[in-house]
């Protein structure tokens, strides 16, 4: 899909409609997931609900900071580093 905007205004508003439907967007799941959780506990066998919605089981390797920060002491700074980035944010009035 490709999208393209004659004028910067037309961008703007463009994005701060998007970036508006992303943030209720992401209430509404956030406050459906406990609901489907609940549905998948309670039916275990169930691969999907209604053929539209997956439960996936993802397992991630995390490091414990504190111990890391610990063992490292003050070698630390030397394996840390900083990312500079840019981005943009919805101002609301």
């Amino acid at each position: 899909m490709e999208i393209k905007f004659e004028s910067v205004k037309e961008a703007a508003d463009a994005w701060a409609e998007a970036k508006l439907q992303s943030k209720r967007a992401d209430a509404v799941m956030e406050a459906a997931e406990p609901v489907l959780m609940a549905y998948f506990d309670e039916h275990p066998d169930a691969e999907d609900y209604d053929g539209r919605i997956a439960l996936t089981k993802v397992s991630q390797v995390r490091l414990d900071n504190a111990k890391v920060k610990t063992h490292l002491g003050l070698d630390l700074f030397r394996f840390q580093r900083t990312i500079s980035y840019r981005s943009l944010a919805l101002i609301t009035k």
